[in-house]
């Protein structure tokens, strides 16, 4: 290998380990950096040099005999070869010369050994490998460097990878292996560098690895495997030349100096240590697990003022929070709520305004004291409820007055990033709501509509925004950067008649709650990342005209209850994962125009009970796993324009003749399957009217592509991308002279037209017999190169 074969510090972005020390760097410092910049660069190159191939290269045959233990070593290493080849379908491999033969394992392809026949190098890098990897790696005593990068390794990395103690190089990046990452590892003191980034590893690092010292640590992409946020980690980070991954208590610290933002810490009394590094351990006030993630928060009688920011929502192991004793305003954030191992928190002796979150009644508070404060209680039967849960339980008495919409928008802007909207026009503002850019009123002034489509709304949707009664249009389709969670509180907008948010992150499962909102007339929550069934609960929506949940993840079954949406007249659930068949209860849905299944894995026949649906205009049901023929009932739907069935090729038989009765339908594609038109002569009429069809004849006229000498006996290869001559062959023994037809052929590539060609009728004479050797004996028409490539289909 090169020393370009090994990930280097530009494979991928570290996580920087600077990101918040002093704006200004010194001159000292700056040349510091400098200095260390080369010396990494040089470690940089030392590091590949020492895993090369070239290092590796093993040295002459030794002149004496090998002893009986070199040989049994080397048959030691042979089996876990073959192990290695076994496991991960070696016969599938991109490259496998010499595996399993009785070749030396230096002829094997990857295969590196030294002197002695002993294995010190594999080198696997992108060659098809799949399964997961044996532990009999662990018996290649001898091997110094591993390299089986993008691959698609599953499972989890073998524990007895930790017997490599000669081991320098472990390369496992850019595969799908799992679980959390060996203590095991902790044992290779010779490790140079680990490389196992974009893969689904989970947990943290063990904290042996402290007493490794690599050079390059590379866990990035791995988005449930994180490095401890401890200070001894911090250390050991620092001295590594290359980390990248994220920190275990990083994103709390984050959240920290957003609190320190907000809650305006250059004026506190005590703010030793805030902002100082990426480990709050040393922080005035924070208390840390064992994982560096914040577990504690004192900050009383410590001048704290300003509102507290919602991301204190996010410090999901604080058991701890005392804000007491300060000049802070507003209201607990919501999102606290989702604190639901917080144990205790202490707001007390602070002038805190505003009403508790409704959400921390999910939390398992045993201490809660918010005493001298300016703090309120939700008006919440449940909330008051779960306060008297609470063991120790100290508060105002004071109960919240109800947020205004006014108020409820306000904090809808602060949490979507208002400030950065493509338009904010009168946001904030004491002009009236309705002169409010994307704001709709009614003759009382109550926000009746919210329309910000495309608007670059980047965030979460608040909480708060469960309060607008009289919400009937919600429209934030197309802002991308929207994120999940779901708020379960958009539920509770129970006059919504229209829910647009197509085109937005807000992914996850469709709660059932949704079936809450009984007024809804249209539903577009498509290309989203939806995942989980479609919940039955939509069959309440009775009023639903539009249901689009397209482009998403979504699985299971289609609920039959969908056919209780009477009013419906378009359903489109096309690009999910949903499996099972089409449910003949969808019949049920007389007013439907639109019906669009297709890119899913529906299974069994086509509903013959589909043929009821008159008022169909659309049909798609390609893409899936359908079997049986086409239902003669679909020659009912006389309103159908466009049918799609294909590709779904278990899909066979010749289809009806009285689908000719479909007089409106301006596309048939039935490409991928193993329907075929009869040779009806009023069938065939029909379907050459059709703008645009995909449909075999069940007795085609012989034709193939030619570049070379070629016959329907012998078919030659074509080469891509090199011009070719279509030849068709028509013949009857009852011609007596007729003329030859019109052909016309259509090129496709997956579905897709890449090129037409018309050959004119009139052309000669249909022959009685089929003749090869003559181009007078066939319609012909050149087609060129551009159209001449893998998957061609005509």
């Amino acid at each position: 290998m090169s020393t370009t074969d090994l990930p280097t510090p530009n494979t991928r972005a570290p996580v920087s380990r600077h990101r918040h020390r002093e704006t200004e760097a010194t001159p000292r410092a700056t040349a510091t950096r400098r200095v260390r910049t080369v010396a990494g660069l040089a470690l940089v190159l030392l590091a590949a040099m020492a895993c090369d191939d070239g290092f590796l290269e093993p040295s002459p045959p030794p002149t004496p005999p090998l002893s009986p233990a070199a040989m049994l070593a080397q048959t030691t290493d042979r089996d876990a070869l073959e192990a290695l080849y076994e496991a991960t379908a070696g016969p599938d491999w991109t490259r496998s010369e010499n595996w399993l033969s009785d070749q030396p394992l230096e002829e094997w392809y990857g295969v590196v050994v030294d002197g002695t026949g002993r294995v010190t190098g594999l080198h696997l890098r992108k060659n098809g490998m799949k399964g997961a990897l044996p532990g009999a790696l662990g018996d290649l005593a001898g091997l110094r460097s591993l390299q089986l990068q993008d691959n698609e390794l599953t499972g989890s990395i073998p524990p007895e990878l930790g017997r490599l103690r000669r081991l320098g190089a472990l390369v496992l990046n850019d595969n799908d292996l799992s679980g959390q990452l060996p203590v095991e590892l902790a044992e290779l003191d010779s490790l140079v560098g680990l490389w196992i980034g974009d893969n689904r590893l989970e947990g943290v690092v063990p904290s042996g690895y402290t007493d490794l010292h690599p050079l390059f640590f590379d866990i990035n992409g791995n988005e449930k495997l994180c490095l401890p946020g401890t200070a001894e980690f911090a250390a050991w980070a620092e001295r590594i030349l290359y980390f990248a991954g994220s920190v275990c208590g990083k994103p709390d610290v984050e959240v920290l100096r957003i609190l320190f933002e907000a809650a305006d810490g250059g004026n506190w009394n005590n703010s030793d240590g805030w902002l100082e590094g990426d480990n709050a351990s040393g922080w005035h006030g924070v208390e840390t697990d064992s994982l560096g993630r914040v577990s504690g928060l004192d900050l009383s009688a410590n001048e704290l003022s300003g509102a507290l920011p919602n991301e204190l929502g996010s410090l999901a192991s604080l058991t701890t929070l005392d804000l007491s004793g300060n000049t802070l305003s507003g209201r607990l954030p919501e999102e606290l709520g989702d604190l639901a191992k917080l144990v205790s928190l202490n707001l007390s002796s602070n002038s805190f305004r505003g009403p508790l979150p409704l959400s921390l009644r999910n939390t398992a508070l045993e201490e809660l004291k918010y005493e001298f404060t300016g703090l309120c209680v939700p008006d919440d039967t449940a909330f008051r409820n779960w306060l008297g849960s609470i063991p120790v339980h100290e508060g105002t008495g004071e109960v919240c007055a109800i947020l205004t919409e006014r108020e409820i928008l306000e904090a809808f802007y602060e949490a979507t990033n208002g400030a950065n909207w493509n338009t904010s026009h009168n946001w904030l503002t004491d002009a009236p709501l309705r002169e409010w850019y994307g704001v709709g009123t009614d003759a009382d002034g109550h926000v009746t509509g919210l329309y910000l489509r495309g608007n670059f709304l980047n965030g979460k949707i608040p909480r708060e925004i469960g309060g607008m009664d009289h919400l009937e249009y919600l429209n934030l389709e197309r802002n991308y950067f929207l994120e999940s969670p779901i708020p379960v509180e958009l539920f509770n907008l129970t006059e919504l008649r229209e829910l647009r948010l197509g085109g937005t992150s807000l992914s996850g499962p469709l709660p059932p709650a949704i079936g809450r909102l009984a007024k809804l007339e249209n539903l577009d929550w498509g290309a989203s990342g939806l995942t989980g069934p479609i919940p039955a609960e939509l069959a309440g929506l009775t009023r639903l005209s539009s249901l689009v949940l397209d482009f998403n993840a979504m699985v299971g079954a289609i609920p039959p209850e969908l056919g209780n949406l009477s009013s419906l007249r378009s359903l489109d659930l096309q690009s999910n994962r949903l499996t099972g068949p089409v449910p003949p209860e969808l019949a049920r849905l007389s007013r439907l125009d639109w019906l669009s299944l297709g890119r899913n894995n529906l299974s069994g026949e086509i509903p013959a009970e589909l043929g009821d649906l008159s008022e169909l205009s659309r049909l798609d049901l390609g893409g899936n796993g359908l079997t049986g023929p086409l239902p003669e009932t679909l020659s009912d739907l006389t309103n159908l324009a466009w049918l799609g069935v294909g590709p779904n090729p278990e899909l066979s038989g010749v289809v009806p003749a009285s689908l000719s009765d479909l007089a409106n339908l301006k596309s048939l594609t039935a490409g991928g399957t193993g329907l075929c038109a009869p040779g009806d002569a009023e069938f065939l009429a029909w379907l050459k009217s059709i703008p645009e069809s995909r449909l075999a004849l069940c007795e085609p006229a012989a034709a193939y592509l030619t570049q070379a000498v070629q016959s329907q006996q012998f078919p030659v290869s074509l080469v891509a991308g090199q011009p070719a001559l279509l030849r068709v062959f028509l013949a009857s023994e009852h011609a007596d002279g007729e003329p030859m037809p019109e052909v016309r052929s259509t090129f496709y590539i997956n579905e897709a037209v890449v090129h037409r060609s018309e050959i004119p009728g009139g052309q000669g004479s249909i022959p009685t017999t089929v003749d090869e050797g003559s181009l007078a004996g066939s319609a012909n028409a050149d087609i060129p190169g551009r159209a001449i490539r893998p998957g061609l289909e005509v």
